[in-house]
């Protein structure tokens, strides 16, 4: 579930292959979402987002801490005139993410974290007027975006 991504809350599946020492971890991530949220102002739009991160991590015992980077598209679909350029965007960022690993045997692990991302390039949904000359913005994203996560980890 991500919140400041894109209008509303999002959420999605994430992948990740991860190469872990006993201490640290590099963990390479395929993120998609959907926004639940419909409505931007009075504009129904459907916006979703693909990201890719990479995060470097320290673990002890069960818990861990890491530093994140992350790159993305969004996209929007409005049923309204919005401006072309507002339908695709890109996004940067950069953050924290801390959790918790549940191990359930060997070879499986059940895991939860937090994250929060501070915005580097990100990007606003305009809205062009059918007679004004110019745009105004119906969205913008936050400066730092959240997420909180649930998942499974398989041990090879």
């Amino acid at each position: 579930m991500a919140l400041g991504l894109t209008p509303g809350v999002a959420v999605g599946p994430t992948f990740a292959v991860t190469a872990r020492w006993p201490a640290w971890s590099v963990a390479l991530e395929a993120r998609g979402l959907s926004s639940l949220s419909t409505r931007v102002e009075d504009v129904r739009v459907a916006t979703s987002a693909l990201t890719a991160s990479a995060a470097l991590c320290l673990h002890r015992h069960v818990l861990f801490a890491c530093g994140v980077g992350e790159l993305g598209v969004l996209r929007a679909v409005p049923e309204l005139p919005i401006t072309p350029e507002s339908l695709l965007g890109l996004h940067v960022g950069i953050g924290v993410r801390a959790g918790v690993i549940w191990p359930f045997s060997e070879s499986l692990s059940g895991y939860g974290y937090t994250e929060a991302v501070q915005r580097l390039v990100d990007w606003s949904l305009l809205r062009h007027e059918a007679l004004a000359e110019s745009e105004h913005s119906v969205w913008s994203a936050p400066a730092i975006g959240g997420v909180l996560g649930l998942g499974l980890q398989l041990n090879l």
